[in-house]
């Protein structure tokens, strides 16, 4: 930025320091030894191995982080914890390790953490839309050059001002709330506090906006706006000078740009009674020089500015209070005391640490409570973990209250948001369904073709593995290397070996028996023709010869074509020439089955329509398409409907019919009823004769099932009996006599009375007479 003075030379940056440790201090690896604090999360001692590409850090979850010691003790907690166990041994009480402390430490910050984050918090506000630069007072933002918030302190900058050239995905904080989050800083060129702070070459704090307007000051890097130079240049006249504003002597003033003026004031009081010049200039416009003036030497179109602008701020001031994370950790009152732990919490980590052996183990506890909220209290209730201070959620505005219009937007995105998880949930089954049918159905495929085509394979491969495993010490599973036997080649014209023959079984290239024992055989006798007897290769390849005999003779169960039909004597082979196909081998699957993978005859077994042959079917993603249901009769027209007199008549002439061909045949078909049994005579019996039965099935059979309905709907409610025969039953006994209880064991296959012998009358029970009805009933 233009200054009205020339600016002093570049200050040489002090060079940095260090200290090369060499030793086993160095070089040994930390951890904790005892098993049972290693449960909380601390290191073990093994050993890491650098992966050779890259390595990628993950982000550990929420859940990890809190079953892990993330609490460090620094020199002040082990100068307390030393004494503690001083007073302890005093007592002849066990020591406290230094794992423990941290364990409870750590402890007790997540609790607190966890309930103390729901907890209102009105000085959390968020920054207002039309928030202007702590350096240039400019409220107006643009895409390159846009306004950027202080998680920590909502501090509002430019990002030319400030020295932010990019602007990070996360949380971003400012220089002060980076380096120290918990302890207030002051200027060394003011006595104002709060505002965007940047540090010097020696490490004193001040004002960028002081630094960018003192003359003598500058930055050394104008992209990152830091760090400070020239301090030490500021004349002492300038350190004498005397705020006619705060009316302080301290810190480094600015004067009136009119030559004749020397009213001095500092810049952070300048900028609130708005005596500054603006420091920008329009599009396309050189920079204008730092000038300030006083009340009384200001120009006239900037005093109704500065009118405007000092009165909208004293509104805003009145109509709200400013209180900001800022304000509170710049107020050097601000004694929010020590917090309090509640016993909830003591109890929680009493029964977190339960499997931490000591002693007095309450009174521990409420020690180190004690001591750290001391600590908090030291350092202005920051948090101890510098994870819970830094996440970008802390800084949100947790007490603000949500008006009616802000909650029911708020669940309506909830419901929109669950609607869409839902959404995503069920397109995320369904193509795990899809996926797991598409597997099921190319496994099938690959089924059916097995079976089909290289169903002699597996037959292949179990003998292949069995002959292989003769070779228990595996010479010849891998091709002979030129380089290690030269000879080799010279005297072996076609090699062989293991490896070789497991490829051609992958590749589906036996069709043929003989191939499979020929190259079997020549791994065997190359490797006994080039090795001498006696040696252990020799011996191997003499065992698998004689163990593989068997092996090889077996296989010839597994021809599906007899090696006559492979020289053209067969039918088979004649429809292959038709069809100008060449048999492969014995291995060859029969063509029957082949042809049915390529008919379209099985289609009418099937459910689905097939477009194409079964094959293509087979290898097809496509959904198949089912047949369609047969057709349903078409219930009967009320024209093509019998009316009830057509019934009645057609009734009538059934009975008729049924009538006279009892009277040509002589059958006496009367209605039967399970309650009464078939009382005639034996001389009845003898005299009727079986034809009438054959007679009385011709005329029933021609009542078929239509005429029956319609008699049904003719005699409406009243119970319809069966016609049958009066020939008794085969197996029916001849009685003298019967009384009720023979009747009832004979109730079933029935009974026949002897010569004059008669049924006696059933006398029916008396039954008893009807209630009368009252009135009202």
């Amino acid at each position: 930025m233009a200054r009205g003075v020339a600016s002093p030379s570049p200050v040489s940056l002090p060079k940095v320091s260090f200290v090369k440790v060499s030793g086993e201090n160095s070089t040994t690896r930390s951890g904790v030894h005892d098993n049972q604090q290693r449960s909380y999360g601390y290191n073990d001692f093994s050993l890491f191995e650098r992966p050779q590409h890259y390595i990628r850090y993950i982000e550990p979850l929420e859940s990890e982080l809190a079953v892990q010691v993330e609490y460090d003790m620094d020199e002040q907690d082990q100068e307390w914890l030393d004494s503690l166990n001083a007073d302890r041994k005093k007592e002849q009480l066990d020591k406290i390790s230094y794992e423990a402390f941290e364990i409870v430490m750590d402890r007790l910050e997540k609790e607190w953490f966890d309930l103390t984050k729901n907890i209102p918090k009105p000085d959390l506000a968020l920054p207002s839309e039309d928030s202007t630069c702590a350096i240039c007072d400019d409220s107006e933002g643009e895409n390159t050059n846009a306004i950027v918030f202080c998680d920590g302190c909502n501090l509002a900058v430019h990002q030319d001002c400030y020295g932010v050239p990019y602007i990070p995905e996360g949380q971003w904080l400012c220089r002060k709330c980076t380096v120290s989050p918990e302890n207030a800083v002051t200027c060394f060129l003011c006595p104002n506090e709060g505002g965007a702070f940047k540090q010097t070459v020696h490490g004193e704090w001040v004002h960028l906006l002081c630094a960018i307007w003192i003359p003598e000051t500058r930055v050394a890097n104008e992209v990152f706006m830091e760090p400070i130079t020239g301090v030490e240049r500021i004349s002492k006249q300038r350190w004498k000078l005397k705020c006619t504003v705060c009316d302080i002597r301290e810190g480094a003033c600015i004067q009136c740009s009119k030559n004749s003026c020397f009213l001095a004031y500092h810049v952070t009081c300048a900028r609130k009674l708005k005596f500054l010049m603006p420091m920008k200039a329009s599009s396309g416009l050189e920079p204008p020089p730092l000038q300030c003036f006083c009340e009384k030497h200001m120009p006239r179109e900037r005093l109704e500015a500065r009118a405007e602008a000092l009165k909208a701020e004293a509104a805003s001031e009145h109509s709200e209070a400013k209180s900001s994370k800022s304000a509170r950790a710049y107020a050097r009152t601000y004694k929010p005391g020590p917090p309090v732990v509640p016993s909830l919490i003591l109890s929680r980590i009493l029964q977190y640490i339960n499997k931490i052996v000591m002693r007095k183990r309450s009174e521990f506890v409420e020690l180190v409570c004690r001591y750290w909220s001391l600590k908090r209290e030291a350092r202005r209730g920051a948090p101890l973990l510098r994870r819970l201070h830094l996440e970008p959620w802390t800084a949100s505005a947790g007490g603000r209250v949500q008006t009616d219009e802000e909650k029911v937007a708020k669940l309506d995105l909830t419901k929109c948001l669950r609607k869409d998880l839902a959404d995503v949930r069920i397109l995320a089954d369904l193509s795990r369904k899809r996926e797991s049918r598409k597997l099921r159905q190319a496994q099938i495929v690959q089924e059916i073709l097995s079976e089909i085509i290289f169903a002699h394979e597996a037959g292949l491969r179990m003998a292949f593995e069995n002959i292989v495993a003769f070779d228990r010490q595996g010479f010849f599973k891998n091709p002979i290397s030129k380089s290690q036997v030269p000879d080799y080649f010279d005297i072996i014209q076609q090699p062989m070996w293991w490896g070789a023959i497991d490829e051609k079984l992958d590749r589906h290239e036996y069709w043929d028996i003989d191939t499979f024992r020929a190259d079997v055989n020549l791994v065997i006798e190359n490797a006994m023709r080039y090795n001498k007897p006696g040696t252990p290769y020799y011996k191997a390849a003499q065992r698998i010869k004689s163990n593989s005999a068997t092996l090889l003779a077996e296989l010839d169960n597994l021809k599906t074509i007899a090696p006559l039909e492979l020289n053209g004597h067969d039918e088979y082979t004649k429809i292959l020439l038709q069809r100008n196909i060449s048999p492969i081998g014995d291995l060859e699957p029969p063509l029957a089955v082949v042809d049915l993978l390529t008919s379209l005859d099985i289609a009418n077994d099937l459910s689905i329509v097939l477009t194409s042959n079964p094959l293509q079917s087979l290898l097809a993603y496509e959904l198949p398409e089912a047949k369609p249901l047969p057709l349903i009769p078409a219930p009967p027209t009320p024209s093509s409907r019998k009316t009830k007199r057509e019934r009645k008549a057609e009734l009538v002439r059934r009975r008729a019919e049924l009538r006279a061909a009892r009277l040509d045949t002589g059958v006496n078909l009367k209605p039967v009823d399970p309650s009464i049994s078939d009382h005639r005579t034996t001389e009845e019996v003898s005299n009727t004769g079986t034809p009438q039965t054959t007679a009385t099935e011709v005329v029933l059979a021609n009542v078929d099932a239509e005429n029956s309905s319609e008699t049904e709907q003719v005699l409406g409610k009243r119970k319809r009996t069966k016609l049958v025969s009066s020939q008794p039953a085969p197996d029916a006994e001849v009685l003298t006599d019967i009384n009720p209880k023979a009747s009832f064991a004979l109730f079933d296959k029935g009974w026949i009375l002897g010569p004059g012998v008669r049924r006696r009358r059933v006398v029916p029970l008396p039954q008893p007479l009807p209630k009368k009805r009252t009135k009202g009933t």
